[in-house]
This record gives C-alpha cells, structure tokens and sequence, in this order.
C-alpha cells in the first residue's frame, strides 16, 4: 500500500507530494497515469469522431440540408422570372427564420425530414431571399423515394408578396401534363 507522511507546518498533504516507497507503489502510481492518460485520449478521438461526422452529416453530404439549401438558392439565382420579381442576381440573399436574438447572426432554416408509411422520405424546407427589388419566401418539397439514390423536387415555389406564386420545379404538373386522357365529370378516363 501507498503511504502518505503526515503533513507538516506549511505543507499540504495531497497526492502531489506522493513518492512511491516501493516498487509495487511505482508501479500502481504509473498504471493509474496510464489509464488516466488512455481515457483521456479516447474521449479526445470520440469527439473528432463526432465533430467529423456531424460535418459531413450537416454540410458535404449529398442528402444534408444545407446542400439542397444551396442548390435551392442556385436555381433561383438562375431562373430569370425569379430574377425579374426579386431584382438582380448577384445582390440576392437567402436566409433562414429571424431569431430573438438581436447579436444572432446565423439564422437557421426552417426544415423538416420524414418518413411516409411507404418508406419515401421528405425534405420540407422554408426560407426567405431577398433581391434588390423585393424579397420573398421560398419553399421547397423533395422525395426520395427507397428505391431512388437521391432527392427528387416535388416542387420549389417563390412567393413574393402582390405577386403570383412562381413554381421553379412542380412534379404534379407535369405529371398531369405528361398522362393525356379523356376528363368527364371530374374524373380522368384513360
């Protein structure tokens, strides 16, 4: 066993001041630094390993958030009926939901990600732009169906205030353009 002098005017008695008298002792003095030490270390590897992965989740993965964000903001950027209701192109800024918080800078994104019954994910996404004429809201649906690698639009609208809804991307429609049939009494015929 360790022993410990008694203390002495002036000087604490702590483990500082712990010499091993035996080999035994320097042994159990060094095996404890050196699970002290291992623990240390795998809890320093365990949150890298989470910071990583929650990069790569969030920011470069093909399914993050923030990916399909910019890829939003790109289309609207690019369209020119978009430019023609929010002004330039250059001067168009996307952003996320206003906090509480007046020293907040990083608005978040309002988005939702789900699960149907039949196993198809959904991606719900809602955020502002703001051009140098007007500014506007954006809303974005995509699908990814199980058997489908990546997000599909199901639609992508700009919605500017005194304005028509603009639908960039509208899977419905063009799925009712693309089945020609016969419509009676509100019913499709094929």
């Amino acid at each position: 066993m360790a022993r410990f002098e008694p203390a002495r005017e002036g000087r604490k008695n702590d483990t500082a001041d712990f010499q091993p008298r035996t080999h035994h002792d320097r042994g159990l003095h060094d095996g404890m630094n050196t699970i002290l030490h291992a623990v240390c270390t795998s809890e320093a590897y365990t949150s890298q390993g989470g910071v990583i992965y929650l990069l790569y989740t969030e920011v470069f993965s093909a399914d993050s958030k923030t990916r399909h964000f910019n890829r939003a903001v790109g289309r609207i950027r690019g369209d020119a009926r978009a430019l023609e209701l929010l002004g330039s192109g250059h001067k168009i800024r996307a952003f996320g939901e206003p906090t509480s918080s007046k020293w907040a800078r990083a608005r978040p994104i309002a988005s939702t990600l789900r699960k149907d019954r039949t196993g198809a994910e959904h991606l719900l996404m809602h955020f502002n732009v703001e051009g140098s004429e007007r500014a506007g809201v954006v809303n974005l649906h995509m699908i990814k169906r199980p058997d489908q690698a990546e997000f599909k639009y199901k639609y992508l609208t700009l919605n500017v205030k005194g304005q028509s809804v603009l639908y960039l991307e509208n899977a419905d429609a063009e799925k009712a353009k693309a089945k020609p049939g016969l419509s009676l009494f509100g019913a499709r015929w094929r």
